[in-house]
This record gives C-alpha cells, sequence and structure tokens, in this order.
C-alpha cells in the first residue's frame, strides 16, 4: 500500500511540475469589448473617443461612421492617438469580418487600454438607419 501512494505521489508530483510553467508562461490573447450600436452611437462625438474603420476602400467609399478613420492601410498604427486610454472604437463591415478585431487587438498589443468593437460593422449602422459619411 505505502509503495502505491509513493508512486501515486510521483505520478501527480510530476504532472503538477510538468504543466505549470507552461501554464505560466502561455498568455491569455485578449481582444477589444464588443459593443452595440446604440452604446457606440452615444460615445460618436465624445472627447477622447475614436472610431476607425477597418473595411476595404469601396466600403469607406460607400458610407463610414461621421469622423471615423480609415485604418486599412500598412501604417495604420500611426493614426492611433497618443493617449493610450482614449476611447478606441473598430468595426469594419458586419459580423462576419474579423478585421476590426485584428486591429483592435493589435491596439491592446500596443498598449491601449480602452479597445472596443462594434460587430455589427457599417452595415448594421446603416439598416439601423443612423447617419454615415460617404467619400474619400
Amino acid at each position: 500500500m505505502r509503495r502505491f501512494l509513493i508512486y501515486i505521489v510521483l505520478a501527480i508530483s510530476v504532472f503538477l511540475i510538468g504543466s505549470g510553467p507552461a501554464m505560466a508562461e502561455s498568455p491569455e490573447t485578449v481582444g477589444p469589448t464588443a459593443i452595440s450600436m446604440s452604446y457606440a452611437d452615444k460615445l460618436l462625438g465624445q472627447k477622447d473617443v475614436y472610431f476607425f474603420d477597418a473595411n476595404t476602400p469601396d466600403i469607406w467609399a460607400s458610407g463610414h461612421l461621421p469622423g471615423a478613420i480609415f485604418i486599412n492601410k500598412p501604417d495604420w498604427q500611426s493614426l492611433l492617438p497618443e493617449n493610450k486610454a482614449a476611447t478606441l472604437v473598430f468595426y469594419c463591415v458586419n459580423r462576419l469580418c474579423y478585421a476590426s478585431i485584428e486591429a483592435g487587438t493589435e491596439a491592446i498589443r500596443l498598449g491601449y487600454t480602452n479597445v472596443l468593437q462594434m460587430p455589427e460593422g457599417v452595415y448594421g449602422w446603416i439598416t439601423s438607419g443612423r447617419p454615415v459619411e460617404r467619400g474619400e
């Protein structure tokens, strides 16, 4: 019986020692917080709130949220504000588009702390009857 207990303790110890560092070293990937269109609408135009459009140039030209910044370009990170505590809202075309999630996740990696994403995108915004700006 004593030998059996020793084997059990050894097996548990090996398991815990082997899995401990792996668990400590694997960082949790955190993306932007999803928000509703109505919450995004309330944020629009507020101080230190920036909207970023991750759509293609064609979709951007056909309609984007008022005051949004187009980020579908190689150096888009340079368009982010200096204030890392500013509210950043990313969106793309609709729930099937992940470009805004990827951009928001990159902003978090760059140290921004209040990063949001509007899953419904510009199509949801337009469908709901909210205003958009058009053109380049």
